[in-house]
């Protein structure tokens, strides 16, 4: 009989392998139990027992894998691929962590102290937080986060864009918040762009790897350098692509770089690079592709080089620094 089908007989088993007194089968069982996480709420644990025992069945994950490698074999290419499937476990089992905190938030929300920078069009600032993680706060964006994180997670809240350099804590997974979905990692850079007004949403990852998750349907993707995940947060499609991190992560040193874009969208993406509007008066201008990468050019320097691509001109409006475009 399978004493876990009860949630007394479970409580002593997951006792049982807190104190290591486990044999193979009943660990088995203890693992089982934690990829069905969110679906276990009839033990009825303390939190303080959960995420204890979250920890020490990462810890004991990570442990039987270094264990596992003979040490004639420890040369650096093998470290390397053995540390690499450890960490994506520990990202892995980070989101059932996410997931429980999620339903414990509301409990805990108001015993943390939140900060929130938001900035305008044409401004950029650089946050930097305490566990040493730096983040790239692009314009007409929004962040807030904790004077300090709680004990389980590293727990953030964007609207807009951003390029995150997160310190390395593998018993503290790193997650933004983004409305819809989540991001979770463990030390990695990447950057995240959430346009509610769009119902678009894309992760870029640089470095490292990056767990994206719906809490809805409790799906996860799971993203490696040079992959892209976009997302439509009104039809919850979803798409895979395989792109140059530079190419959206550039705007942080100050590069602009559009591919493929309409020119509708490029000036959006300039009103608000620059702080000020562009008005395209021949709407037949709108839909026309556009491809540059440019750093640190005055408005008029890019509009000139767009309109000689593009086949348009351009006047400005005010001393504030407003243009119209139009065909030649």
């Amino acid at each position: 009989m399978d004493t876990t089908s009860k949630p007394a007989g479970a409580k002593a088993l997951l006792k049982k392998y807190q104190d290591g007194k486990c044999n193979p089968e009943e660990e088995r069982q203890v693992l089982r139990w934690y990829y069905s996480f969110n679906e276990a709420d009839d033990l009825d644990l303390e939190e303080t027992n959960r995420i204890q025992l979250l920890k020490q069945v990462n810890h004991n994950v990570l442990t039987a894998i270094k264990d596992q490698v003979d040490p004639k074999y420890k040369l650096r290419f093998r470290m390397r691929a053995v540390m690499s499937i450890a960490a994506s476990l520990a990202l892995f089992f980070s989101v059932a962590l996410f997931f429980y905190n999620q339903q414990m938030e509301g409990r805990h929300s108001a015993k943390l102290n939140y900060r929130k920078v938001i900035t305008l069009a044409g401004q950029r600032k650089i946050i930097s937080l305490a566990d040493g993680s730096k983040i790239w706060l692009n314009n007409s964006s929004t962040l807030r986060y904790p004077e300090h994180f709680a004990d389980s997670t590293r727990t953030v809240f964007l609207e807009g864009e951003a390029f995150f350099d997160v310190a390395h804590d593998l018993r503290k997974p790193f997650i933004v918040g983004t409305g819809k979905l989540s991001v979770q990692v463990l030390g990695t850079s990447f950057n995240v762009k959430h346009d509610q007004a769009e119902h678009h949403m894309e992760v870029v990852v640089a470095s490292g790897q990056v767990g994206v998750t719906d809490p809805s349907s409790k799906h996860t993707w799971m993203l490696h350098p040079g992959e892209q995940l976009v997302y439509n947060t009104l039809t919850e499609k979803s798409e895979m692509r395989v792109v140059d991190p530079t190419d959206y992560t550039g705007w942080q040193a100050g590069v602009l770089v559009f591919r493929h874009e309409k020119l509708e969208a490029v000036c959006k993406r300039l009103e608000r690079w620059y702080g000020v509007s562009i008005l395209i008066r021949t709407a037949a201008l709108k839909n026309r592709k556009i491809s540059l990468r440019q750093k640190d050019e005055s408005l008029e320097k890019v509009l000139k080089m767009l309109g000689k691509a593009v086949g348009f001109k351009y006047v400005k409006l005010n001393e504030k620094g407003d243009y119209a475009i139009s065909k030649k």
